[in-house]
């Protein structure tokens, strides 16, 4: 939200976008990127009805807040993290787990009585018939610098809590989000990827 914005609370707005279906508009990255979709899962979950406003990208999604032209965005954590700072936006949730460290004053959604949990994550994977010793290294690799200490700590100055998956585990996640992410791309209407 931009600093200035009359609701305070998650529940302020939750409350005002109910109360004018199609009137708030709520900025995002790109049509049926992640943040238009965890847009559409947040619209769906407090049955409220936004004004999708697509940008080209998490910055200029923040660039139409600040210039006041949508009312709120949906972005991932270290986009308007200087914005904040600054004092010329203000977060009145976040969509995860557990508070943000650089924010521990921002309540989660959960926190604030809307069970709705938006992870945003980033994977590598690699094409079928990468052979198994590749996979391994560059599993080794990754697993080295996410568990590196000074990276974990600039992540965190940024927002972003690292998490480490094995290929199992990711390859698991990674199927429960698509499916996750294919239903509602059907549902509503956008686009023919699946």
């Amino acid at each position: 939200m931009n600093a200035d914005a009359k609701w305070n609370t998650l529940q302020d707005f939750i409350t005002d976008a109910k109360a004018n279906p199609g009137v708030l508009s709520i900025g995002n990255a790109g049509t049926a990127g992640g943040n238009h979709m965890a847009a559409i899962l947040f619209e769906d979950a407090i049955s409220a009805e936004f004004t999708h406003i697509p940008f080209s990208g998490g910055g200029p999604s923040i660039i139409g807040l600040l210039g006041k032209q949508v009312d709120s965005a949906m972005n991932n954590a270290p986009e308007g993290v200087s914005n904040i700072e600054a004092g010329q936006l203000k977060m009145l949730a976040v969509f995860s787990e557990e508070r943000y460290p650089s924010f521990p004053d921002v309540p989660t959604a959960k926190e604030q009585g809307l069970d709705l949990v938006l992870p945003q994550w980033r994977g590598v994977v690699c094409p079928p018939g990468t052979p198994d010793a590749v996979v391994q290294r560059l599993h080794d690799i990754f697993k080295q610098c996410i568990e590196d200490p000074i990276f974990v700590e600039k992540m965190k100055a940024m927002s972003v809590s690292p998490q480490y998956l094995n290929a199992a585990d990711f390859g698991r996640f990674l199927l429960a989000e698509d499916a996750r992410y294919e239903a509602l791309v059907k549902a509503k209407g956008l686009g023919d990827r699946y």
